[in-house]
């Protein structure tokens, strides 16, 4: 009887061991419950953007230089307080040209059809015309469109821009404006005897179509205590002002202003005279057409 128990004993101990051993079955994993992914939300096509005009990239401020040819005047442009503010304000470089004070505008076309590569030409509207009328422009309707926005807004009327505009209706130039409209209102005449009174000899521009270097020299300057200065382009203005504001170049712009206009009046005198005849006598020899 002992022997039985101790054989199923032992029986129930390989059993043990071998259960022990032996590698139990894993117990089926459970499936994770699939998560989708949520729809991607199709994107809203940009709409393409219209092609723009083809135009050169700016180089920018620091790295060109640019060229300007502009009206003659009595002082070193470069060095010209005018030229110093355009740089610090726009950042622009800008290395100046006159053209001179004589057969400016002969001058002008003759750098032109010559290739001068002036980035900036500073012209009257005369000017500006003869040289479109050669083909000497370019349009700047795309570079316009592209960078200078704020130009065309800039408060020009219709009429100014369409002066610019060519016979194919492109513009081809940027209309000047006075840089401060606000002190046009406070411009004043004032009588001559109440200005001499006071010592005051406040300079004078003269400019316009119905006048000359010659007319200023002979029938302004003569009668007038201050300077008289004949200012052929409105564009000539702030020069002329600065040189006649800066302590260190007035003396000698008001001594060679007076030189050149002492000059032209000699050289007035010293033309011959046509001899006129008087009323009475032109009038007995007007033509008679009837007869």
């Amino acid at each position: 009887m002992k022997k039985v128990f101790a054989l199923i004993l032992a029986l129930i101990m390989v059993l043990s061991l071998a259960a022990c051993g032996a590698k139990a079955p894993e117990a089926p994993k459970a499936e994770e419950p699939k998560v989708e992914a949520p729809a991607e939300t199709p994107k809203a096509e940009t709409p393409a953007e219209p092609a723009g005009p083809e135009v050169p990239a700016l180089k920018g401020p620091g790295n060109v230089t640019l060229k300007r040819l502009g009206a003659n005047v009595a002082l070193d442009v470069n060095n010209a307080w005018g030229a110093k503010i355009i740089e610090e304000s726009t950042g622009y470089k800008t290395e100046y040209f006159v053209l001179p004070s004589e057969n400016a505008d002969e001058k002008l076309l003759m750098e032109v059809s010559g290739g001068g590569d002036y980035d900036i030409v500073n012209a009257n509207i005369n000017q500006y015309r003869t040289l479109l009328a050669q083909g000497a422009l370019q349009p700047l309707d795309d570079l316009l469109e592209v960078y200078g926005q704020a130009i065309l807004a800039g408060g020009h009327s219709e009429a100014v821009w369409d002066a610019l505009r060519g016979e194919d209706g492109k513009i081809y130039g940027v209309p000047y404006m006075y840089p401060h409209p606000e002190e046009i209102a406070a411009f004043m005449t004032a009588r001559m005897d109440l200005l001499r009174a006071a010592g005051i000899n406040a300079p004078l521009l003269i400019g316009g179509a119905t006048t000359s270097a010659m007319h200023t020299a002979l029938k302004i300057a003569p009668v007038y205590d201050g300077p008289v200065v004949y200012v052929k382009d409105a564009s000539q203005n702030s020069g002329v002002a600065a040189a006649l504001l800066n302590d260190d170049t007035r003396e000698a712009f008001v001594a060679q202003l007076k030189s050149e206009q002492e000059t032209l009046r000699c050289q007035f005198a010293a033309k011959e005279q046509t001899p006129l005849l008087s009323l009475d006598e032109a009038r007995a020899k007007k033509p008679n057409f009837f007869d």
